[in-house]
């Protein structure tokens, strides 16, 4: 019986994330043909120049027009619609790769060529990635985010392990010609997808057009402004960006000079991070959400920068690197899906847009800066540092000799630099404060039941949890009419299982009303346990959470239930005195029987303004 209903479960889970899934595996197929060719043109940049540092611009070519740019592009995705900007930004992308192929088949191909294509490439990620985050949130039921992050790294970790293993396949059998040929396969079957085959909902961008660029990006600076932990999350993703950047620009250089090193090293450590990123995110995205997000970020970055780079500076064989990759990113996805979770439960869609492209260039502006440095630091300081060493010499014993030492000796150095930083932000209050207990919120809290005795007391059981808000100005309150039968109650709903009860609240008050709840305004005021007869259970008991809160002065769009379009429900200010003269003229109360909880709620409020 309880296979049957996993079974169920499954399936309806299935049914649900339909849309998303398909999105994800054709858009994730063409990032493996993106991949591909990448990978090949580090190698031939590398071969070429032999340069750290001018391999690492390719990246920084790529980054710098993302961080520049970012903050207005979630405005303009924001106003435009979703999937025709992510069409378009494929598109030019794929045209970018195609000029490539022309310049190498004609022997014209040239380093700076690559950093202009790339370049390209920089602004049209960064015109669909805020498109993309916005659409997966609303293709994709709330319940399923924290999933949703191990599904992405799932797929990322896929990529880094048949990236190498197909690309060098590739380039043996078909050279570069069958690389970008791949690439424009996957390509089109994504493009062809999502234009015939995806519906990503339209909540507004039309209304949405008509707010200007520079205040529509300004919206998304003030809520970082505000929401301080979610700032204090990105400057720490930005200091960690900033260390695994050098990291990246050292890494190819080192697995293609050093002693023991080769292309086919280089592929067999980076198969080894995506077999391991692999078993780490289907790990992330089957792991219940944990008591605390944050704990999960801070550890999950502390073990890796702990781990990795001290075994890539003093490792010699391929064996100790690949085991550096394991233990580097084992915990990384399950870093992620909590970021992600963090991020799209405590930002309001409406204003996701805009937030990302703010977050992107905040916390990934430090990324050219990092793969600058790295490269630099490889060419210009460490390696000539190595170079005069003698034998026997403290550094040659820690980091050997030869070429590629100087990089090792940088992965020791920014081993240091990478837990300073953790140890650093682990220590902010404020992103502590993103999981402020709800038992310290609730101590004051009132308490009552409402019992009904209508129900089997030996029967089966459903339990719900949900979280409303009473909202005040004026001397009157933001309620919701039921126009279809005559109730008043306070906006609020269900709690989604990986949910915090402010997170509810914010969504919930959000999609009933469109206005945005001041998170650091909400305080615990009461909590209601109802037991009832319920509609397909013999018992029904629901705990409702009452949070005191402000709001925004303007409301955004509304996202009601197909119930409560049925039951058509109506924002209204008033006066509690007036919504309680309403609630006690209902008559098909078994249709909404929340009332007398409402009633019984409005009637405290009152005595204790008295």
């Amino acid at each position: 019986m309880k296979n049957k209903i996993k079974n169920k479960e499954y399936l309806r889970s299935l049914k649900e994330m339909k849309t998303y899934l398909l999105l994800w595996s054709t858009q994730s197929f063409s990032g493996l043909g993106s991949a591909m060719t990448s990978y090949a043109l580090v190698i031939w940049s590398y071969t070429q120049k032999g340069s750290a540092l001018m391999t690492a611009l390719l990246m920084v070519s790529s980054y710098a027009p993302y961080v520049l740019l970012s903050i207005f592009a979630g405005a303009l995705s924001d106003r435009w619609n979703k999937k025709v900007t992510m069409l378009v930004c494929d598109t030019l992308a794929a045209v970018s790769t195609v000029v490539m192929l022309i310049l190498l088949q004609n022997n014209a191909l040239q380093i700076w060529h690559l950093y202009l294509i790339n370049g390209v490439g920089g602004v049209m990620n960064t015109v669909q990635q805020p498109a993309s985050e916005v659409a997966t949130t609303r293709v994709l039921p709330k319940k399923y985010y924290q999933r949703v992050g191990g599904l992405r790294y799932f797929a990322s970790s896929l990529n880094s392990i048949m990236t190498p293993v197909i690309a060098t396949a590739v380039l043996g059998i078909g050279g570069m010609n069958a690389i970008v040929a791949f690439d424009l396969l996957t390509f089109g079957a994504a493009f062809v997808t999502l234009a015939f085959g995806i519906r990503i909902p339209d909540n507004g961008e039309a209304q949405e057009g008509q707010e200007k660029l520079l205040s529509a990006a300004k919206k998304g600076l003030a809520y970082l402004r505000k929401e301080r932990g979610i700032f204090g999350l990105i400057m720490f993703l930005a200091a960690i960006n900033l260390v695994a950047s050098i990291y990246d620009a050292a890494f190819p250089a080192m697995m293609l000079s050093r002693n023991g090193g080769s292309e086919r090293t280089l592929g067999l450590v980076n198969a080894v991070i995506g077999v391991t990123t692999f078993a780490g995110s289907v790990l992330a995205s089957f792991v219940k959400k944990p008591k605390s997000r944050v704990r999960v970020i801070c550890n999950c970055l502390l073990f890796s920068m702990s781990t990795e780079n001290f075994l890539l500076a003093f490792g010699r064989t391929p064996l100790v690197w690949c085991i550096g990759g394991f233990l580097g990113w084992i915990a990384i996805p399950l870093m992620s899906t909590n970021l992600d979770a963090i991020m799209r439960l405590r930002v309001p869609e409406q204003m996701q847009g805009r937030v990302y492209s703010v977050r992107n260039s905040l916390q990934f502006f430090t990324i050219p800066i990092g793969y600058f440095l790295g490269g630099f630091l490889v060419d210009q300081v460490f390696e000539p540092i190595m170079a005069v060493q003698r034998t026997g010499s403290v550094l040659v014993r820690m980091f050997g000799s030869g070429k590629g030492s100087g990089a090792a000796f940088l992965f020791f150095v920014i081993a240091f630099a990478g837990i300073g930083v953790c140890l650093y932000f682990r220590r902010n209050r404020d992103i502590w404060a993103l999981e402020e207990s709800s038992a310290e919120m609730e101590k004051n809290m009132q308490e009552f039941t409402i019992d009904l005795k209508n129900y089997k007391t030996d029967g089966t059981v459903f339990k719900r949890t949900a979280v409303r808000g009473m909202i005040r100005k004026d001397g009157r309150f933001l309620l919701i009419h039921g126009m279809k039968y005559g109730d008043y109650k306070f906006p609020g709903g269900g709690k989604h299982e990986e949910e915090e009860l402010l997170d509810t609240l914010v969504r919930e008050v959000a999609e009933e009303t469109g206005y945005r709840v001041k998170r650091e305004s909400a305080e615990a005021f009461m909590k209601v346990t109802e037991r009832r007869k319920g509609d397909q259970d013999d018992l029904m008991e629901m705990v409702s959470w009452y949070y005191v809160c402000d709001v925004e002065e303007t409301a955004g769009n509304r996202n009601l239930d197909d119930y409560e379009k049925e039951y058509d429900y109506r924002v209204q200010w008033m006066s509690l005195e007036e919504a309680i003269a309403g609630n006690e003229k209902v008559q098909h109360r078994e249709a909404v029987p929340w009332v007398m909880r409402e009633i019984e709620v409005m009637r405290r409020i009152l005595r204790q303004q008295a």
